[in-house]
């Protein structure tokens, strides 16, 4: 018997052609599905916002999202291949070709177009009642619960506090944080008043960010002081005086504390007479050891404001301390449990770890924190000064929004889409990159006289600051942050040095003073600490001058700060998330020898 060769059959070419013909027009069908989709998401977005309006049905959140501020966006392919819009966290809208209509529907579809469902997280209408009167209790929701605290010290650390409320909030998502102003102290006269947390920085942005519902004392109380009644320090307060129970957390947390902490201006400003209750020892951060520290858990006041009227200490059965009676009045309520409130919350941690806010992991910025960008309004100041520090035009700076002078709707409206959130951190980027350094002198130079006797220096010499430079340009082109080509970078100084011979070294080394505009000059001799005879407008400058320096130094590609100086720490983690770029702290310390 012969062995023959195994022979491969051959398909008839009418099956080949047959098959090549199927495939074919199966990817055909699928792109031109896809093109379809990207197409009708457009129309849609270019649907009039009018008659969207006209159109609207209630989705989960029960409000429109859309404003007569949003502008267009181009969706490509690259936005629904990344993911950008996509189901989950976010809204579904669908297009339907027939009536030209965009409704909202629960489910993800084939043909949808997606925005995010937390577009409109400061919806005052729909987490308060609505009757804004002078006193706070009208306006809060009865099905709802609130939660707040009080801040003190300069500006940073009053931010850092804000941030610290907003994650406890995050852990307690059942309450909506109530945000408590700004107050102009130390480093500006108190006189100078209050401002609202989202006069300087962006808070929808941030809720979006987070999709975090939240709402603002302003929100809640009339605080225009029509009465004209004043706080002692000469800055106006509002007008009804409200009674309500808080938890004192520093009269547990630091262990010699024998009062509610005094320090904050706040409960004045809004007439509340506070009475005290010391949160149980549970809630410390270190509850069974001998520690002086004095932070508290975010964990352990997340319980606390868990409590109901029936249980007001849910973390423990042990009776809870004496309350402190409020100061006016002289009446006793235990912890609110519909508005939790807290003394201070300045200092409290997520970890086992006290001043959390210095470690790279920590919960409030990196939750909170770096979300916080400024407001178009301080953003655009700055852009304005940067542009004549550095003697650049105000674009190649920071790209335009909407307001400043270089906007364009067809050029920039088209590009930045007020829910692309990602997109929107990228118009901030900023263009052409500069060091800054915040020189912390002030309160610092302490025992400066005995060391002047000594023949030694009070502060860090800029010569320790130049090589710093040197070393921040060599890891930026290392990393591909800047070009060779750029050489040397702008550098701008900022400090809380008023002698102006110091201010004349900064210039010999070829560095920048902030430069600001003329209209925010300040009058002859003014200084800026006096707490007297200084007009409304001055204080007003004064405000503004402080915010666009804060905001330039965490505009820089670089960043050089001071050891110790939260306003340095803060401005370092805004460089490095915000700009990707570097940062180096220099010791400061009075037993140092930098000579």
């Amino acid at each position: 018997m012969s062995l023959h060769p195994l022979r491969t059959r051959r398909l008839p070419r009418r099956i080949v052609v047959l098959v090549a013909t199927f495939v074919l027009t199966g990817l055909f069908i699928t792109q031109t599905t896809r093109e379809k989709r990207i197409d009708l998401a457009n129309s849609a977005l270019r649907v009039p916002l009018d008659k969207l309006c006209r159109n609207r049905i209630n989705g989960p959140t029960g409000n429109w999202l859309y404003d007569s501020n949003l502008e267009e966006k181009r969706l490509t392919k690259e936005d629904f291949e990344s993911g950008m819009y996509k189901a989950g966290s976010r809204d579904t809208w669908v297009f339907n070709e027939e009536d030209e209509d965009v409704h909202w529907i629960g489910d993800d579809t084939d043909m949808v177009l997606e925005f995010e469902k937390s577009a409109n997280l400061i919806d005052v209408n729909k987490l308060l009642s609505g009757n804004l009167t002078g006193r706070f209790r009208d306006n809060l929701r009865p099905e709802l619960r609130y939660i707040t605290g009080w801040n003190d010290g300069g500006f940073t650390n009053q931010f850092m506090g804000v941030a610290n409320l907003i994650f406890l909030s995050l852990l307690t998502p059942t309450h909506i944080p109530i945000i408590p102003p700004l107050v102009a102290r130390p480093h500006m006269p108190v006189r100078a008043g209050y401002r609202a947390f989202s006069d300087v920085f962006d808070l929808e942005r941030l809720a979006r960010s987070m999709n975090k519902e939240m709402v603002e004392w302003k929100d809640v109380k009339d605080l225009r002081g029509l009465k004209g009644s004043k706080m002692y320090d000469g800055s106006m307060k509002a007008d009804e005086q409200d009674e309500i129970g808080c938890w004192s957390v520093w009269m547990t947390a630091k262990r010699d504390a024998t009062k509610p902490y005094q320090g904050t201006f706040l409960p004045d400003h809004l007439n509340l007479d506070i009475s005290y209750t010391p949160m149980p020892v549970q809630a410390r951060l270190f509850p069974d050891s001998n520690s002086l520290d004095q932070h508290a858990s975010f964990y352990g006041l997340a319980r606390l404001a868990q409590g109901t009227p029936s249980n007001r200490n849910p973390i423990s059965s042990d009776p809870l301390r004496p309350t402190v009676p409020n100061p006016h009045n002289h009446n006793v309520h235990l912890p609110d449990t519909h508005l939790t409130c807290f003394d201070f919350l300045y200092f409290v941690s997520a970890s086992l770890v006290g001043f959390e806010w210095e470690q790279e992991y920590s919960s409030a910025w990196n939750f909170v924190g770096k979300y916080a960008r400024w407001n178009d309004r301080i953003r655009s100041l700055a852009r304005e000064t940067l542009s004549l520090t550095l003697g650049l035009v105000r674009r190649d700076i920071m790209l335009p929004v909407r307001g400043d002078s270089d906007w364009r709707d067809d050029r920039d409206g088209r590009k930045f889409h007020a829910h692309d959130l990602r997109a929107l951190d990228e118009r901030d980027r900023i263009l052409t990159p500069f060091v800054t350094i915040h020189v912390r002198h002030g309160d610092f130079l302490s025992n400066c006289e005995e060391r002047k006797q000594d023949g030694r220096l009070c502060s860090p010499p800029l010569s320790t600051f130049e090589a710093l430079v040197e070393e921040i340009e060599d890891e930026l082109l290392e990393r591909g942050r800047v070009l060779p080509h750029m050489g040397k970078l702008p550098v701008i100084v900022t400090s809380d040095e008023t002698d102006e011979a110091w201010w004349t070294e900064v210039q010999r080394y070829g560095w920048h003073r902030v430069k600001f505009p003329e209209y925010l000059a300040l009058p002859p001799g003014v200084k800026g600490r006096e707490e007297e005879g200084l007009s409304e407008e001055t204080h007003r400058k004064l405000w503004d001058r402080l915010l666009i320096e804060v905001a330039i130094q965490g505009y820089g590609t670089g960043f050089i700060g001071t050891e110790g100086s939260t306003m340095s720490l803060v401005a370092q983690r805004r460089v490095e998330h915000w700009q990707k770029g570097t940062a180096r702290i220099v010791r400061f310390s009075i037993f140092d020898n930098w000579d």
